[in-house]
C-alpha cells in the first residue's frame, strides 16, 4: 500500500529553508555599534527572562517579548531583531528544559525557530514599506509598534494554523482563553513597545534598563495570577465532579464517571483507580491489584495496568510514602517504575495515594505527554491532593455500605455472596444495559480431596481458594458461591479479554500457592469458563451456560488447570436455569 506523502514534513522544511535564507542574509548584513551593542544584550537578557514567565492558553501563550522585539527593531534594524528572535527562542527553550526537567523536542525548537524567524522580518518587511518618518516622532514610534506586533502575532498565528491543517487535514479553532490571551498579549506588547521607545530616548539605558525590570514584574503578576486562577477553577471543577462520589450507591459506576470525566481538568492519556485495603499486608502470592475504574488506549490491556504492591515495587514502596509524587520524565525517574507498554504511551505521571486514618487505602494514577507535563508545570499538586482526600471518602462510604450488606447476603463457609446476590445484580445490569463478564470456577478433583482427607480439609480448601480470590479480584468484582465447590466471578464494566487476564492470575496462584489445612498440605488446582453480556448471552441463564459449557470442553477434557474463553463459532452453548 502506497504511504500518503508526509506535506507537513514537507512544509517543515519550507519553514526551514526560509529560516535559514534570512539569517544567512541578515547574518551578512548585520552591523552594530558598540554602545548599541550593550542595549542589544540587554534587551536579550530581557526577553529571555520574559520568555520563561510565558502564561500559556491552549493554543497560544503570552510573554511580551514581542515589545523587546520592536524595540529592537525600531532602534537596530531587522538584522538585530532577527538575531534577538532567534536567540531568545533558543535560550528560553533551554533554560525551560533544564528548570522544569522536560523532555527536549529538538523538532519542536527547530518549528518554533523557524516560525518566529520568518515571523520577525515579515514584520520589519512590512514596516520597511510603510514610511513613518513623515509624522511626529512619538506618533511614528506608536505607529511602528503598533504595526510590528501585529504583523508578528498575525504571522505566527498564519503559520501555526497552516501546519496544523496539513498536519491534522483540519483546521484549529481558537478557545475564548486563546483569543484573550492574543489580545491581550497585541494590547500590552504595544503599549510597552511605545515605553520602551520613549523611554530609552529620554533617559537612555538606565531608562531602559528601569522599563524591563518593570515590565519583568508586570509579566510575573499576570503569570502568578493567570496560575492562581487556573488552580481555582481545577478545584472548582474538581469539586463538581467529585460530588457524587461521597455518596452511597454503586462504587464502581461512580468510579468510572469520574475517570471520565476527570479529563476535562487533568489532560491524561491513561488514568487508573485502584483500592488495596487489606492488600497491603498480604504475602507474595497477592502481589498484584487490578484498577477498579480506568481510561486508557485500546492497546492496553487491564493486565498491563495491574499495579504490584510487593514490598519489592519500586512504585509501591513511592506510594507508601504517602505523598502525591509527580514525575516529570518517567522512563528516567528512580522512583518509579511502568510496564514497557505504558511507557510508549505516557512521558509523565502523577501517583496520588488515597489515605485513610494514614494508611495507604488506594492510588490513582494519571499518565500523559506534555499537555500533562503543562498541568504540573501549574503547581497543581493541591488539586491532586483534594482528589485523594474525596475518594478517601468515597472509600470509607463504600466499605460501610459493603459491610451492612455481608451481613444478610454471604455465604459462612467462604465469605463469598450467595446466589440470591448473583441473580439481583446481573438482573440490574441486564435491566440497565451495563455490560459484564463472568468466570465460572471448579476446583478440580475436589471430590478425590474429599475422599482422601475428608470433609473438614475440603471445607478448609474451600476457604482458603476464596480468600486467594477475593484478595485477587478488584474491589468493585463479586465473587459467588454458586453451589459446592463451583465459584462465580461476576466483573462488572470489563471484557472478556480484561476477564480472563485477571481469572488467569487467580489460576496461577492458586496452583503457586501450597494450603494449608489442619496441618496437612494440599496442593489445588481450577479450571475456569469466561463469557461476557451481551456478546454471549441476553440472560444470566445463559451467560453461565456458556461458561460451564467452555470450562468442561476445553478445561476440565483438555487436562484442567486451565481458564478458557466461550467463543460461539466453536460452542452451541447449554443454557443453565438459575433458581
Amino acid at each position: 500500500m502506497r504511504k500518503k506523502p508526509r506535506y507537513d514534513y514537507y512544509f517543515r522544511i519550507l519553514l526551514l529553508v526560509l529560516a535559514v535564507t534570512i539569517l544567512i542574509s541578515s547574518f551578512i548584513n548585520f552591523k552594530i555599534s558598540t554602545v548599541n551593542m550593550k542595549v542589544f544584550i540587554i534587551s536579550i537578557i530581557a526577553g529571555c527572562v520574559l520568555s520563561t514567565m510565558a502564561i500559556s492558553g491552549d493554543s497560544s501563550s503570552i510573554d511580551m517579548v514581542d515589545s523587546a522585539a520592536a524595540f529592537v527593531f525600531i532602534f537596530f534594524g531587522k538584522e538585530a531583531v532577527i538575531f534577538f528572535t532567534l536567540i531568545t527562542t533558543i535560550t528560553s527553550y533551554i533554560l525551560n528544559s533544564e528548570l522544569f526537567v522536560r523532555d527536549k523536542d529538538n523538532q519542536k525548537l527547530i518549528f518554533n525557530s523557524a516560525m518566529l524567524v520568518i515571523a520577525a522580518y515579515s514584520a520589519s518587511s512590512v514596516l520597511q514599506l510603510i514610511s513613518t518618518s513623515r509624522f511626529q516622532y512619538n506618533l511614528a514610534i506608536s505607529i511602528d509598534s503598533i504595526i510590528f506586533v501585529f504583523t508578528f502575532l498575525f504571522m505566527n498565528l498564519l503559520i501555526f494554523i497552516t501546519d496544523f491543517r496539513i498536519r491534522e487535514g483540519k483546521w484549529t479553532l481558537l478557545s475564548n482563553d486563546d483569543i484573550n490571551l492574543l489580545g491581550l498579549n497585541f494590547f500590552l506588547s504595544s503599549i510597552l513597545s511605545i515605553i520602551q521607545c520613549m523611554a530609552y530616548k529620554s533617559s537612555g539605558i538606565l531608562g531602559l534598563v528601569l522599563v524591563f525590570v518593570s515590565l519583568i514584574v508586570i509579566q510575573l503578576c499576570l503569570a502568578l495570577y493567570k496560575k492562581l486562577k487556573d488552580r481555582n477553577s481545577s478545584i472548582n471543577g474538581l469539586l463538581n465532579i467529585t460530588r457524587e462520589l461521597v455518596k452511597y450507591g454503586d462504587f464502581v459506576d461512580k468510579s468510572q464517571h469520574f475517570v471520565i470525566n476527570l479529563k476535562e481538568i487533568v489532560p491524561y492519556t491513561i488514568c487508573a483507580i485502584y483500592t488495596f485495603e487489606e492488600k497491603c499486608s498480604l504475602e507474595e502470592t497477592f502481589e498484584y491489584v487490578y484498577p477498579i475504574a480506568y481510561s486508557a488506549p485500546p492497546s492496553i490491556d487491564i493486565g498491563e495496568l495491574s499495579f504490584k504492591i510487593s514490598n519489592r515495587s519500586i512504585t509501591y514502596n513511592t506510594v507508601l510514602e504517602g505523598k502525591t509524587y509527580m514525575s516529570k520524565d518517567i522512563k528516567k525517574d528512580k522512583k518509579v517504575k511502568i510496564s514497557d507498554k505504558l511507557e510508549k504511551c505516557v512521558n509523565a505521571g502523577i501517583f496520588a495515594p488515597v489515605l485513610i486514618d494514614d494508611e495507604v487505602a488506594g492510588l490513582i494514577m494519571i499518565g500523559g505527554g506534555s499537555d500533562l507535563l503543562k498541568f504540573m508545570d501549574k503547581g497543581m499538586e493541591d488539586v491532586i491532593n483534594i482528589l485523594s482526600n474525596q475518594f478517601a471518602l468515597a472509600i470509607e462510604n463504600d466499605m460501610i455500605y459493603r459491610k451492612i450488606k455481608n451481613e444478610a447476603e454471604v455465604d459462612d463457609l467462604t465469605g463469598l455472596y450467595n446466589r440470591g446476590v448473583l441473580k439481583s445484580e446481573t438482573q440490574e445490569y441486564i435491566k440497565t444495559g451495563i455490560p459484564f463478564s463472568l468466570v465460572m470456577i471448579d476446583i478440580d478433583d475436589f471430590k478425590q480431596i474429599n475422599d482422601r482427607f475428608g470433609h473438614l480439609i475440603g471445607d478448609e480448601v474451600l476457604r482458603n481458594i476464596s480468600k486467594i480470590i477475593k484478595m485477587s479480584i478488584r474491589k468493585t468484582d463479586t465473587a459467588f458461591r454458586y453451589g459446592g465447590e463451583e465459584i462465580i466471578i461476576l466483573f462488572k464494566n470489563l471484557k472478556k479479554d480484561d476477564a480472563f487476564v485477571i481469572s488467569e492470575r487467580i489460576r496461577k496462584s492458586i496452583e503457586n500457592s501450597c494450603i494449608v489445612a489442619s496441618g496437612a498440605y494440599v496442593r489445588v488446582t481450577i479450571s475456569g469458563g469466561v463469557s461476557s453480556y451481551p456478546d454471549d448471552g441476553n440472560t444470566i441463564s445463559e451467560l453461565i451456560g456458556r461458561a460451564d459449557d467452555v470450562l468442561y470442553k476445553n478445561c476440565k477434557r483438555m487436562g484442567k488447570n486451565k481458564i478458557s474463553k466461550y467463543s460461539a463459532e466453536e460452542f452451541s452453548g447449554n443454557v443453565i436455569k438459575l433458581n
